[in-house]
């Protein structure tokens, strides 16, 4: 057999080791994120962070000497005030690895209660003080007096339980509106009565104010009176008891959700902080979607911390070893450069996957925006992630890796996992949570009048089965057991 040489073209599908990294960095939570990020500064020379000014109450990065973020504002221009914020990382340019912190800069944030200790002693006489300042250390991060007792403070104070609960009403008037409270619902009720909600609102043409007002004082009827009812968004049930319309109550819950805010303290903690689920589980959010006016603003979190950069003097080594290779080893040369390409390769990728996990968050808040408006799951419209990648124009694995194990802050300061969005199932639910809500009691709707009134009503089409299963996980009886005899 003849051996020979031959030249031939052939297509090799072969994986980039580029796409492998933005690929698995695409799927880190923030948490795991700054791990990955704080790892990285250590390993490579060449990566550094940027420096920017930060507000000493949320840690943003501040530009001039009002806060965009939170609004704080200081009392001399940024420049002027370097003892509040200082974050050195050594002479030269550089660092050393033990020196720098990159989570330093949590030590600037000013806490609720030294928000609150500091508008008190305005407010406040000498003798009412140290009470207040009892009050306010019982006071969490949201916003809310915890495990405490007037009698308690009042023994700890000397004073009357009368004068504590005076007390605590000085404290309640402080900013922001509706600390101090005993409960959602107390938090809720302070934040209705305050003057400041109409003004907040910016109305000035009468007939959007007289509005905005009846709303108000019906939100705060419910909140009164139906407090369970409103918590279970039993909407029939208030409807019937306060005699009003149903879409009337439905409003109202939409005014509650938009205007009022169930964790007044969070203002005062940066977006990156853990937080707390709806379920409890005690997480840090990825994404922070805020209402500015009548659109939403959507903030990657990680990127709101710190800037990367590739570090000058590593950079212009590279172009000198490049410009004069005869000076240098082939071995400098190479370890310099490697150093500055990783650098740069971390930080397209770092800006890759804000771009990208941006672009679907936005997407979700546009597709989902009945829901951003009224927090009404019933608004949630079904979506997959594969729907959603139709829709971007990317790969089906590209959202899944977005999204996996990421959380998302809502407007009204709620935490909740990527996956709630694309649950297709949950707004169907909470449809036929609200067809057996509204039904007659001695004569309960059947699955499959359930699943005529989805067709009838809301255009959503699903089997019999379908309603039994899903009646099923909601652990809502069957219409024999749910009907009430005569």
């Amino acid at each position: 057999m003849k051996l020979q040489q031959r030249q031939e073209q052939r297509m090799v599908q072969k994986i980039d080791p580029r796409m492998i990294m933005a690929n698995s960095m695409l799927q880190l939570s923030a948490m795991e994120l700054m791990q990955l990020i704080d790892q990285e500064l250590s390993d490579n020379p060449a990566l550094e962070v940027e420096e920017d000014p930060l507000c000493p109450r949320c840690n943003a990065p501040l530009d001039g000497p009002r806060c965009k973020n939170c609004g704080y504002s200081l009392r001399e221009p940024t420049e002027e005030v370097p003892e509040l914020l200082a974050f050195e990382y050594g002479g030269g340019g550089s660092f050393d690895d033990e020196e720098y912190d990159p989570f330093a800069r949590v030590e600037a944030v000013m806490t609720i209660q030294e928000h609150l200790r500091f508008q008190l002693r305005a407010l406040a006489s000498r003798e009412d003080y140290p009470i207040g300042e009892c009050i306010i250390s019982y006071i969490n991060d949201d916003g809310y007096v915890e495990g405490w007792s007037p009698a308690e403070v009042a023994e700890a104070c000397h004073v009357e339980e009368a004068k504590v609960e005076e007390v605590l009403l000085q404290v309640q008037s402080l900013d922001p509106v509706g600390v101090g409270a005993r409960s959602l619902q107390e938090c809720l009720l302070i934040q209705l009565r305050s003057d400041s909600l109409a003004e907040d609102a910016g109305l000035e043409a009468l007939e959007a104010r007289q509005e905005f007002l009846a709303l108000r004082d019906t939100a705060m009827l419910m909140i009164e009176r139906c407090w369970d009812e409103l918590c279970a968004q039993k909407y029939p049930d208030i409807a019937r008891r306060l005699k009003m319309d149903l879409e009337d109550a439905r409003e109202a819950h939409a005014f509650i959700q938009r205007h009022l805010n169930p964790y007044p303290g969070r203002a005062f903690r940066p977006d990156w902080a853990p937080n707390v689920t709806s379920s409890g589980e005690y997480v840090k959010p990825d994404v922070v979607v805020r209402r500015n006016g009548d659109n939403y603003e959507v903030l990657v979190v990680e990127s709101n911390r710190f800037v990367l950069r590739v570090n000058e003097s590593y950079r212009a080594a590279c172009r000198e070893m490049q410009r004069n290779k005869e000076r240098y080893s082939e071995e400098e040369r190479q370890h310099t450069a490697q150093y500055v390409e990783r650098a740069e390769l971390f930080i397209r990728n770092l800006n890759q996957r804000k771009r990208t996990l941006h672009t679907i968050s936005t997407s979700l808040v546009d597709y989902h925006i009945g829901y951003f408006d009224t927090g009404d799951v019933t608004k949630l419209r079904p979506l997959t992630r594969g729907k959603l990648a139709a829709l971007l124009g990317v790969h089906e694995s590209t959202v899944s890796r977005a999204t996996a194990n990421k959380y998302m802050q809502l407007p009204w300061q709620e935490v909740t996992g990527f996956d709630f969005f694309f649950d297709s199932s949950l707004s169907v639910k909470e449809l036929i949570r609200e067809i057996i809500d509204s039904e007659d009691p001695h004569n309960p709707y059947s699955d499959q009048a359930i699943a005529d009134l989805l067709v009838k009503r809301y255009r959503v089409e699903i089997a019999r089965r379908t309603v039994e299963k899903y009646r099923d996980e909601m652990k809502i009886l069957s219409s024999r057991k749910r009907r009430k005899r005569q």
